[in-house]
């Protein structure tokens, strides 16, 4: 399939024919494709700061920090924030 647009769960194909994708990668099936709240977020951090190594501390990360901090067991204090799953182990 000539995919040329997607939208919800949604693709497009080549000849405009809307088919309903039943296989998404994980940041799609949760949010859709093209979520017009995870669009604005991303313009929002490239417009603050578009990429810095996961080493080193920045505003979002420390306000994802405590949104963590209040949801996970007591005791997890440290944080370390990836790229990859290969970078976890």
């Amino acid at each position: 399939m000539h995919v040329v647009d997607a939208e919800g769960c949604y693709f497009i194909d080549a000849a405009g024919k809307r088919v309903s994708g039943f296989f998404f990668a994980v940041d799609v099936r949760d949010l859709g494709h093209k979520n017009a709240r995870v669009i604005e977020s991303i313009a929002e951090q490239a417009r603050e700061l578009p990429y810095i190594a996961p080493g080193y501390a920045t505003t979002s990360r420390a306000k994802l920090t405590q949104q963590l901090l209040r949801l996970l067991p007591e005791g997890l204090e440290k944080f370390f924030f990836a790229t990859s799953g290969t970078e976890a182990q």
